[in-house]
């Protein structure tokens, strides 16, 4: 488990301001899962099954009011469900195309916020739009 270090005293806010937490987490998409690219971990270690439960304790430690999710799958069948026991809501983005089912998702806790509206960014369409940037998926064809 991760030791967090506050970097400053939230005791004593100044008028006006506020206590916000935030968390992102790379949590690794199960199809991107590779004893090939992890070779020094144990089976077990790479397994969904055990995997869910760490991740989730995880982020139950840290408590974040905003929680961002990178290589989120499994977001309708375990990260909803789980997250919204905890008090939190959530909006996803998918990566590419759907049958990969992984992207990037935002959870918030629903006792500080309220959902107004979202907008899917995707980094790769506004980058070709302009002529001086290359994305990672350009910089492999060259």
């Amino acid at each position: 488990s991760a030791e967090w270090i506050p970097l400053t005293s939230h005791e004593t806010l100044p008028p006006g301001k506020v206590d916000l937490k935030v968390m992102s987490f790379n949590i690794l998409g199960q199809l991107l899962v590779s004893r090939s690219v992890y070779p020094y971990t144990t089976k077990n270690t790479l397994l969904w099954k055990h995997r869910k439960f760490v991740l989730l304790n995880q982020i139950r430690q840290v408590d974040p009011d905003i929680l961002c999710l990178q290589e989120c799958d499994n977001y309708d069948n375990f990260w909803v469900p789980e997250l919204k026991a905890l008090g939190y809501e959530g909006h996803r983005a998918i990566k590419g195309d759907a049958a990969r089912n992984h992207g990037s998702a935002t959870f918030f806790k629903t006792s500080k916020f309220e959902f107004i509206s979202s907008q899917n960014v995707h980094y790769c369409d506004l980058a070709s739009q302009h002529e001086n940037v290359i994305t990672k998926y350009e910089l492999g064809k060259q």
